[in-house]
């Protein structure tokens, strides 16, 4: 497959080393009426997601993610306030041709949830807190009370950037033993006894840089990572590989090769999601 081809909208975090900042809730949003926003699509460019909706000036905001439908939006929010750091999920919702006020979903209260990510088939949201990644299932009263991921999801060291095939694949980071480098990319499968094993992706998609926030396709068929690896052009930038079959992948390749301009030279590029 050349990436060229490949249509998708990607909502991409770049994230800045920002100190110093007092980051404040803002009280009133725009009302939006269309489905996306009332924001044009993007072509082959990132631009900033729709700013003075979700892209505000006084808080970061990380890990945006949609529901199947499109319907649903829950995404993080990182304030900086007296020095202090916290971590919050918001969410929003379009109900009656618009999208509801963003608002903490009750579970995020008080607890420090932050970069969500739902499954492929929305029926669970995934998030972080100290280094540990935590699940809530949809109920019909809303969302479950939030329970730490089993091993060998969760390790002793930090984990952390949850994505699912439709299948039950599960492709996470972490800092756990047996890696390459600081941080890698891992899968987590499902044998046929039902118990869960961690392999370590191998040096196609680890350096002994970082390579962080794998996101899989829903089939499977293509990876998108952030790393330090060679032939970034910033920071770190977004790389993807295609999935060949029989357990082999293409040599990830950097997401500005074919033109787009995915990455740029200032940014740390992370976490990619997909509408």
């Amino acid at each position: 497959m050349k990436m060229n081809s490949l249509k998708i909208s990607l909502i991409i975090l770049f994230w800045f080393c920002l100190t110093g900042i007092q980051a404040q809730n803002t009280k009133e949003f725009p009302i939006q009426k269309g489905y996306y926003f009332d924001q044009a699509l993007p072509s082959d460019s990132a631009v900033i997601f729709a700013p003075g909706i979700f892209s505000l000036p006084d808080r970061l905001e990380s890990n945006i993610t949609f529901s199947p439908d499109g319907k649903e939006c829950y995404f993080g929010i990182v304030e900086i306030k007296d020095n202090k750091v916290s971590y919050k999920t918001y969410y929003t919702h379009h109900v009656n041709n618009k999208w509801t006020e963003q608002v903490e979903v009750p579970f995020s209260v008080n607890n420090n949830f932050c970069d969500p990510s739902l499954s492929s088939d929305g029926r669970k949201l995934y998030l972080e807190k100290d280094g540990d990644i935590w699940m809530v299932e949809r109920t019909l009263e809303g969302w479950s009370e939030p329970q730490a991921l089993p091993s060998p999801i969760n390790s002793d060291s930090r984990d952390g950037s949850y994505s699912e095939t439709a299948d039950g694949d599960i492709y996470i980071s972490s800092r756990r033993n047996g890696g390459f480098g600081g941080i890698d990319n891992w899968r987590i499968r499902r044998l046929s006894d039902q118990s869960l094993q961690a392999e370590n992706l191998g040096p196609l998609f680890n350096t002994t840089l970082f390579d962080y926030s794998p996101f899989i396709a829903p089939d499977g068929s293509y990876l998108i990572f952030g790393s330090y690896r060679k032939g970034k052009h910033g920071q770190a930038d977004l790389f993807i590989s295609f999935n060949k079959g029989n357990e082999e992948w293409t040599t990830p390749i950097n997401m500005n090769s074919c033109g787009a301009k995915v990455n740029n030279t200032t940014a740390h590029h992370s976490n990619p999601s997909l509408s």
